[in-house]
């Protein structure tokens, strides 16, 4: 999943083999969630396939909904705006929710005008009559983004206490030519509620005269109605050194073209390179 480098030249598509394909997304998992139960066929499958301990897509913030957008199209947020469950808009610092985007069907329209083609549109114009198909037990907000926009079929199911049993792929005899892809939308990782940490944020806010435009208390995302305040923020923040604070991060700049700059001092973190990891 590469983002797309300025004045790069297309390569040539390959049209794919006569097989199939079948991506599972397991929501949340970490790669030791492999492990703490029996799993019979996906221990199968690593053992006689590929495994790959260390690949990672690069995203951040790692959500359901936008890693699933990424999945289904190999564009990131920068490219396609959806950066999480909910964001703040750059220019208008207008509150957006993707789950209400897409009950107000917004978000197959983004999708399908994207400047790379999704997976299921790839897939519809180099194999003819082919069906791409998108499922998930009950996150449409999953099935969305994986679906990109082109996916023939996007089902998702509700809890109304019925069992839904899909048909098994051996028995439709392509299971030799069925190529299985296992991968997570994101892990998770243990965390300690920290209590008051909102209103931390908040008293560096007023001490720069600076406005919350959104801030989200489970995940740490901070948004400012003026951008342009977060370097001074990020630096009352370093002043003040709240306990449980490992770093401190401000985005350089509005719009597309940013990076990240480092506020905090690298005595915070253990190794440099926790810093550039972050």
């Amino acid at each position: 999943m590469l983002g797309i480098t300025p004045g790069a030249r297309p390569v040539q598509e390959q049209t794919p083999g006569g097989g199939f394909v079948v991506l599972v997304v397991i929501d949340g998992a970490r790669p030791s969630y492999l492990t703490l139960a029996g799993l019979p066929q996906i221990g199968a499958l690593m053992e006689q396939g590929v495994v790959y301990e260390q690949a990672w897509v690069g995203e951040m913030e790692s959500a359901t909904p936008s890693v699933h957008a990424t999945l289904g199209t190999g564009t990131l947020p920068s490219q396609n705006g959806f950066v999480r469950f909910g964001w703040v808009q750059p220019g208008t610092r207008e509150q957006v929710d993707f789950r209400t985007l897409l009950a107000e069907g917004k978000i197959d329209p983004v999708l399908q005008h994207l400047p790379l083609p999704s997976v299921a549109a790839r897939l519809e114009r180099l194999v003819p009559g082919a069906v791409a198909l998108a499922a998930s037990g009950h996150r449409n907000y999953a099935v969305a983004g994986l679906a990109g926009g082109a996916a023939k079929y996007q089902l998702y199911g509700q809890f109304v206490g019925k069992e839904y049993v899909p048909r098994c792929i051996q028995q439709l005899g392509v299971l030799s030519r069925t190529t299985f892809i296992i991968t997570s939308d994101h892990a998770m990782m243990a965390s300690l509620p920290i209590p008051g940490w909102t209103e931390t944020v908040r008293t560096a806010v007023q001490a720069e005269h600076a406005a919350v435009a959104r801030i989200d208390g489970s995940t740490g995302a901070i948004w400012l109605q003026n951008a342009a305040q977060a370097k001074a923020v990020a630096q009352r923040l370093v002043t003040m050194h709240p306990p449980h604070v490992n770093a401190v991060f401000y985005r350089s700049a509005a719009g597309v073209s940013y990076h990240y700059v480092q506020a905090s001092p690298k005595e915070w973190l253990s190794t440099a390179t926790v810093g550039v990891a972050l």
